[in-house]
């Protein structure tokens, strides 16, 4: 679970990224490597995946992205 600290007096703890959702799935780096390679292979080449398979499959990628942790 990304989490981060913030100090302070009214405004510091620990907090959970967001965008995180807790128990939700989330693809590993390896996976989505993979489906952004199939989706940059489909770019423009409707032999493939026609424009509304590549909506899906852009928006699996975006629904099982974990979101960035802030860096500090």
């Amino acid at each position: 679970m990304p989490i981060y600290t913030q100090s302070g007096r009214y405004g510091g703890g620990v907090y959970i990224s967001e965008g995180y959702e807790y128990g939700k799935m989330y693809m590993s780096e390896k996976q989505l490597d993979v489906l952004n390679a199939v989706a940059r292979a489909t770019e423009g080449n409707d032999s493939l995946l026609d424009e509304n398979q590549r909506r899906i499959l852009l928006g699996i990628i975006e629904e099982y992205t974990k979101p960035k942790t802030k860096q500090m």
